[in-house]
This record gives C-alpha cells, sequence and structure tokens, in this order.
C-alpha cells in the first residue's frame, strides 16, 4: 500500500539527495538543511503500517503491506463498481500533455528542415477500421489497416 502519491515521492526523493549532500558538505545545522529536514519529516507525517516479509538468501521479500492511511482505494480501481473515474477523463489529459510534445516535434522538424539536413517527417498514419471479413466475424475481432 501506498500513504505518498507519486509527485511526493519524487519530490521528497529530490530532498533526500539534496539532503545527503548537504550533510556530506557539513552543512547540518544550515539554514537550508534544517529547511530540507523539515520538509522530509512533514512528507513522512503519514508513512505509517505494517509490513510483513521474509528474509531469504539475503534477499528480502514483501509479502504483505497495510497502513491505515493507504492511498489504495479497491472501489476506485474496480472494473465492477462505479467509481469517481471515467475513461473519457482522460481524453482532455492525454491532449494537453500531448501539446508539448507536438510543439516540440514540429519546432524540431522546422529546424531540421531548416538545415536542410533531414526531410520533414511524415506524421504518423492513424489506422482505418474496415468491415468485418468473414474469418474476424466468427471471432468478433475487427480487421484494422493503415492507409497509405
Amino acid at each position: 500500500c501506498f500513504t505518498m502519491d507519486k509527485e511526493l515521492r519524487v519530490l521528497k526523493q529530490y530532498l533526500s539527495t539534496r539532503f545527503s549532500e548537504q550533510v556530506y558538505k557539513g552543512f547540518w545545522f544550515s539554514p537550508e538543511c534544517v529547511f530540507t529536514r523539515q520538509c522530509i519529516s512533514n512528507s513522512q507525517e503519514f508513512v505509517e503500517g505494517d509490513v510483513t516479509m521474509d528474509l531469504y538468501k539475503g534477499q528480502v521479500l514483501i509479502k504483505a503491506r497495510k497502513s491505515p492511511y493507504s492511498l489504495y482505494s479497491e472501489e476506485l480501481v474496480s472494473m465492477d463498481v462505479q467509481g469517481n473515474y471515467d475513461p473519457v477523463d482522460a481524453n482532455g489529459f492525454i491532449r494537453c500533455n500531448a501539446l508539448r510534445l507536438q510543439e516540440y516535434h514540429r519546432l524540431r522538424e522546422k529546424e531540421l528542415e531548416a538545415e536542410g539536413s533531414v526531410p520533414p517527417i511524415d506524421p504518423p498514419v492513424k489506422p482505418q477500421k474496415t468491415p468485418m471479413d468473414p474469418v474476424a466475424a466468427k471471432t468478433g475481432a475487427a480487421a484494422a489497416v493503415v492507409a497509405a
């Protein structure tokens, strides 16, 4: 079970690295080291629970985890129970995140064309659905072809 979300774990990992650098340099009592220690301590506020593990030939094998502050919700991830998540909601999120990649690609392509080093890259071709063929109709699968 996780008690910290992804963004907090990433930030805590970054701070842990900075903290180790500060300690190595002897900055234990510096304002930045005090701040870093406080941030790391605050990130651990809801990290509590039990872990069951086995030790075998120098390896640690985690068997179970549980916490009263677990972020995991069986209702939210269930395919049987309707939660607050609607898969359609992801479309806008995916499009927003794709904008920066599309812009990067456009600018990079423009730069390469100006240099004359590489011909422009064609945009990806989307597969087109075709009517079911007799073989696919028996299995219920639709065939897809790529437009040329």
